[in-house]
C-alpha cells in the first residue's frame, strides 16, 4: 500500500469519490450537528472546495456518477446535476425503521442513471416522478399491487411507459402501512429522465443489501435474513 494523497479538510463522516477523478463529496463530522447536514464538493487537484450545500437534516449517504449527485436524507432523496449542482428533483420517501437510510446504489452507466433504494414513495414523491415535472397524479391504492400469489417476491412491477398506473404507495391506512414497513420493497428511479422505473417486492422481510451491475441491466437484492439473493432484470423488473 502507498499513500497517494492526503488532505487537511477537517473531521469527515462520509467520503465519496467520483470514480478515479479529483472530485470528492464530503460530509463533516464534528461536535457541531450542522456539519452532518452540510455537503462539500472538494477538488483534490486544486485543494479547495467547489461548493457547499446545506440540508434540513442529517446526510446519510452521497452517490455520484458522471452526470448526477444523489444525497440521501432520512425522509428525502435529493438529485442534482453534477456539472452545475443544480437541484433537479426531491423525492419524499417512507423508510421501514429497520432499513439503513443510506442504503442505495447509483448506476455508473452513462446511458442509464438508475438509482435503486428500499423505499416507499409518498404521494408527493410519486407525483413528481410520474411526470418528471413535479405535476400531480392520482395515488394508486394498495389493491393495485398485483401478484400471482399473495404478495409473492418479484410480483410488483411497473410499466416503464405508463407511470400513472405504477403501484408505489398504499393509501393512508394503518394496516397497509404496517404491512409495507415489513416488506422488502425496492424502488428504481432513472435520475437522468426523472422517471420512475418501477417498484418490486424483492423479499418478504426488509432489504439489507442491494446493487446494480455497471451497465444497469441487473439488480441484486438481499434481505435482513441474509439467506437469499435475488436478481431482477431492468427496466422490466422481472
Amino acid at each position: 500500500f502507498a499513500l497517494l494523497h492526503q488532505e487537511s479538510c477537517g473531521a469527515v463522516a462520509i467520503v465519496e469519490m467520483l470514480f478515479r477523478t479529483s472530485l470528492l463529496a464530503l460530509v463533516g463530522h464534528s461536535a457541531d450537528a450542522s456539519s452532518r447536514r452540510q455537503l462539500t464538493m472538494w477538488n483534490t487537484k486544486e485543494r479547495c472546495h467547489m461548493c457547499r450545500l446545506d440540508f434540513e437534516s442529517q446526510i446519510h449517504a452521497v452517490r455520484m456518477n458522471h452526470r448526477r449527485v444523489v444525497v440521501l436524507l432520512q425522509h428525502k432523496i435529493h438529485i442534482f446535476e453534477l456539472r452545475t449542482m443544480k437541484s433537479l428533483h426531491v423525492i419524499d420517501r417512507v423508510l421501514p425503521p429497520s432499513v439503513d437510510p443510506g442504503l442505495c446504489w447509483l448506476c455508473a452507466s452513462s446511458d442509464f442513471g438508475y438509482l435503486a433504494t428500499p423505499l416507499v414513495l409518498t404521494e408527493r414523491g410519486c407525483a413528481g416522478l410520474t411526470t418528471g415535472l413535479g405535476g400531480g397524479s392520482p395515488r394508486p391504492g394498495f389493491s393495485s399491487i398485483h401478484s400471482s400469489r399473495s404478495l409473492s417476491p418479484g410480483s410488483i412491477s411497473a410499466d416503464h411507459e405508463d407511470m400513472q398506473s405504477t403501484p408505489v404507495r398504499a393509501p393512508d391506512d394503518a394496516d397497509c402501512d404496517l404491512v409495507l414497513s415489513k416488506l422488502g420493497l425496492v424502488t428504481v428511479v432513472d435520475t437522468y429522465t426523472l422517471k420512475l422505473v418501477g417498484t418490486v417486492l424483492a423479499h418478504r422481510s426488509p432489504v439489507q443489501s442491494l446493487c446494480l451491475n455497471p451497465t444497469g441491466q441487473l439488480l441484486a437484492t438481499a434481505s435482513v435474513r441474509g439467506t437469499v439473493i435475488r436478481l431482477f432484470g431492468l427496466p422490466t423488473m422481472d
